[in-house]
């Protein structure tokens, strides 16, 4: 695939390995290179090794997250942005589980009393390092990550 191209494919979902062409593991330039674009850091993100970049001009409204040099994970905090099984902000908890039968365990909120950490573990044993976490409230999705562990059960993303 031409990579000048990728920008203008949509829309891309959001796995619990990756979003789209981008894959858990590359660095930011190679990211960069899939992508035929520049990820722009977020300021006041950074932290040790870690920091959030966003894709510019980007509709998804997406964040990704790189820890020790490579993309840990992406955090959907607002949009459309679905999951490959078609999951979305404001979707309940009984979607979750009807979508992933078996491979759903919740847990309370840390901050929100009403609210859980809606967690998918991948049906593939291979993946067993990825998770989705959905954070609900009431029981309809507030925003979610996907990602490898540990950085995707971290609540306060590089904290």
């Amino acid at each position: 695939m031409d990579t000048t191209t990728v920008a203008t494919i949509a829309p891309f979902t959001v796995r619990a390995d990756g979003f789209g062409p981008l894959e858990v593991g590359m660095t930011l330039k190679q990211a960069n290179e899939v992508l035929g674009q520049t990820l722009e850091t977020i300021p006041g993100t950074e932290r040790d090794s870690c920091f959030f970049a966003r894709w510019p001009d980007h509709a998804q409204n997406v964040q990704f997250m790189f820890s020790g040099g490579t993309f840990a994970r992406i955090d959907v905090n607002s949009g459309r942005s679905r999951t490959d099984e078609g999951v979305r902000i404001g979707d309940s908890e009984a979607r979750i589980d009807s979508l992933y039968p078996g491979h759903v365990r919740k847990t309370r909120q840390k901050y929100i009393v009403t609210g859980n950490y809606v967690i998918v573990t991948p049906k593939n044993p291979v993946d067993s390092g990825y998770r989705i976490v959905f954070d609900t409230e009431g029981s309809a999705v507030m925003k979610y990550r996907a990602g490898r562990r540990p950085e995707v059960q971290n609540v306060e993303g590089c904290g």
